[in-house]
């Protein structure tokens, strides 16, 4: 059995080589049918435009206008999702006044395919970016007050070149990355021998394998491969939950005594493999709580809450991620939250994201209710 293809990912840069983008961009086909010709399945193709930089934006509202019109053109020609990275380097050079959060949230929710995440690369930006994200965020919402737009921003710090998961996808140069839907492969794995050690030989197997295919599609594309990222990500309304995985491994429901501990040493098996394969961002375990129907459940039953999720940060792979919080929660109290995840991404080295949607009409302790296949349901909380 061979892990299944998640995502490809296309990286555009403004210096790319245009014909090739330009091309993809207008007509696909072919681009399909040379994926297709080497991978079986790919659940979504996406693509993720060149990164705004804020500090030295003259025109934002001009660049996020071109955004918009790129992801119709995108969408119309088969990619399900695109992704606009703005990257916060230095950003106190650019005040954030000038940064209008309701043009980046009029861009969020004007199309519901196209995402969004502020990419903080520096200790130093932490402050500034999360007050940005703080705003950007509760403008979203009130544009929205299902919450669910807030599902295609986040911020995202120590985020690697060639990341392919949404919305935290960003590169440094054109190429294409491949998320990996490891889940169903890693279980198995487990459930063949109950070894960590043995799960970690043979994902590595598999990933050497699977990094020759990508280099074949490389090659035929003519664009460079930035690397696969293979982390252990849930799938929700199916059986594929992580959390269900790790509460197997330590025989407890996750929050339990032992938790933090399985979480590191399921996270060691898949580091396992990185300097082995051309690899690229998180390549961890994702705690995603509306992405996850067993965590969805732990997390509306008490189990555990985002005190908890925040410590499983530490050594887990995705921060706070997909968690419905009511709207009473302050811009200043949201931002110090967001702060808190970017000093610990910063000080362990390691990619930390934070997305959180705010429910306007949710007070804590009521459900959501999404319909969407990449989303579950689970009980709004207080920040």
């Amino acid at each position: 059995m061979k892990p299944n293809i998640r995502s490809i990912t296309l990286f555009e840069q403004n210096n790319s080589s245009h014909s090739f983008f330009d091309n993809i961009r207008s007509n696909n086909q072919d681009f399909e049918k040379k994926v297709k010709s080497i991978f079986k399945d790919v659940r979504t193709l996406r693509w993720t435009l060149p990164a705004i930089h804020l500090a030295i934006s003259d025109d934002l509202e001009q660049s996020l206008i071109i955004s918009n019109k790129k992801s119709e053109t995108l969408s119309a020609n088969g990619f399900r999702w695109v992704n606009q990275p703005l990257v916060c380097d230095n950003i106190d050079k650019n005040p954030l006044e000038k940064i209008s959060e309701k043009s980046i949230s009029s861009l969020i929710n004007s199309r519901d395919i196209l995402f969004s995440s502020l990419v903080v690369k520096k200790y130093d930006d932490i402050d500034l970016s999360s007050d940005l994200y703080s705003k950007i965020s509760k403008s979203i919402a009130r544009s929205d007050v299902t919450g669910f737009s807030n599902f295609r921003f986040g911020i995202g710090f120590e985020i690697s070149s060639g990341t392919p998961f949404f919305p935290f996808s960003f590169s440094n140069d054109e190429g294409f990355s491949v998320a990996v839907e490891s889940f169903t492969f890693i279980n198995n794995a487990w459930d063949e021998h109950k070894s960590l050690s043995f799960v970690a030989d043979k994902l590595t197997e598999a990933l050497l394998e699977l990094d020759s295919t990508c280099l074949m599609l490389s090659s035929e594309l003519d664009i460079p491969f930035l690397g696969m990222d293979w982390s252990l990500a849930p799938l929700p309304n199916s059986d594929q939950s992580v959390c269900g995985f790790i509460e197997k491994i330590n025989n407890a429901p996750i929050g339990s005594p032992g938790t933090l501990s399985t979480i590191e040493k399921v996270t060691a098996a898949l580091k396992a493999p990185v300097n082995k394969v051309n690899s690229t961002g998180f390549n961890g375990v994702m705690l995603s709580v509306l992405e996850d129907d067993v965590l969805a459940a732990r997390f509306s039953s008490g189990h555990i809450d985002i005190n908890d999720l925040m410590l499983l940060s530490s050594v887990c792979g995705c921060g706070l991620d997909m968690i419905p919080i009511s709207d009473d929660v302050s811009n200043s109290s949201l931002s110090s939250v967001v702060k808190d995840v970017g000093s610990m991404a910063f000080r362990l080295k390691k990619p930390l994201g934070v997305r959180l949607l705010t429910m306007h009409e949710k007070k804590p302790g009521e459900e959501t209710n999404f319909s969407h296949d990449f989303v579950t349901n689970s009980k709004v909380t207080a920040l």
